[in-house]
């Protein structure tokens, strides 16, 4: 368990520390600006909605992307991730996919823990949800061994890319993910609206928390996120 700790700990090292530098989407600079507003992900025309089915498993949130219209992979739908990661790069070697440049993640000791990649231009599809010129950070290697810790293969994690873009409505009984377009969305009278804090793409909520055993209650802020198995 702490081996996996350890490598959620240097995944999300690896987000923070290396997000900012990666550009959202890869156009290029001389791409026109009518053709660059078509970038990122889409709804199909004419839809004001679309219902993707998840798997959940270890209270994470499990959805099928394909890859550049070929290759269907499994992502973890994340809150706190901001950069599109895909854990293995045999995968994009498989597409024959360019990258733009290699990064060296190190370890606590200042040695090489993993090579990572910058993939541009990638497509994302989630059952008609498409997302035209990503840019993806691939790790050389399976670093985090994602099975080992759910059961089933996992690829990649997604988040802020969909989460910044639609709202997000997340049925756990149905195991069912829609997002709404946010000009038509019509919230249910029996919602309830809690103030967020968005901090470096991350949404943060402040809370009260009661420890058994103590007279004041602990008030600080809590990332919320849907990649975290346990409060």
């Amino acid at each position: 368990m702490k081996l996996i700790l350890y490598r959620f700990a240097v995944f999300f090292l690896v987000i923070l520390c290396f997000g900012p530098a990666l550009r959202l989407y890869g156009q290029k600079k001389d791409v026109p600006v009518a053709k660059a507003q078509q970038l990122g992900f889409r709804l199909p025309e004419g839809q004001k909605r679309l219902s993707v089915p998840f798997e959940l498993h270890n209270n994470l949130i499990i959805i099928r992307v394909v890859l550049n219209n070929s290759l269907p992979l499994k992502f973890i739908l994340d809150t706190g991730v901001r950069t599109t990661v895909l854990t293995e790069k045999s995968f994009t070697d498989l597409l024959n996919l360019t990258y733009s440049r290699k990064i060296t993640i190190p370890g606590a000791g200042g040695e090489k823990l993993v090579d990572a990649y910058v993939a541009n231009n990638v497509t994302l599809d989630i059952n008609g949800l498409i997302g035209h010129g990503h840019a993806m950070l691939v790790l050389e290697k399976d670093l985090l061994q994602l099975k080992n810790y759910l059961g089933i293969n996992v690829h990649g994690v997604l988040g802020y890319e969909l989460f910044s873009r639609f709202i997000v409505e997340i049925n756990y009984d149905r195991g069912v993910v829609t997002f709404h377009e946010p000009n038509s969305y019509r919230p249910r009278k029996r919602y309830v609206v809690l103030p967020l804090i968005i901090e470096d793409t991350k949404p943060y909520y402040h809370l009260n928390v009661k420890i058994r055993d103590t007279d004041e209650p602990y008030k600080g802020k809590f990332m919320l996120d849907t990649g975290a198995s346990h409060s």
